[in-house]
């Protein structure tokens, strides 16, 4: 007799596109939220261009994206050639791109 091994327990990666700042930084929460590889896919050629910051990690300072967080799962970051940059507008505060929890 043939036996079915239910699937709830188990996780699959996630994929998750991003196309402008606002997608990737909705991404990173999700990602971070998961608990399993995922992997986010930037649209070929953008530019992703931060104004603002998302977060003070204090004691290493004020980052424009959220920080990857260590129980995230593994993430996956696919470029196509795109640019993860801080604005140059007049008015735009310091902050480094990207935080990666211990």
């Amino acid at each position: 007799m043939d036996c079915l091994d239910p699937l709830e327990w188990r996780r699959l990666f996630a994929s998750y596109p991003a196309a402008s700042a606002g997608e990737l930084i909705a991404a990173i929460n999700a990602a971070n939220q998961s608990g399993t590889a995922d992997t986010i896919t930037l649209a070929a050629g953008n530019t992703f261009s931060l104004t603002s910051v998302d977060n003070d990690n204090w004691p290493d300072g004020p980052n424009g994206l959220p920080t990857i967080a260590a129980g995230g799962g593994n993430l996956t970051l696919l470029g196509n050639g795109a640019t993860i940059e801080r604005s140059a507008a007049t008015g735009t505060p310091a902050f480094r791109l990207l935080n990666v929890a211990a």
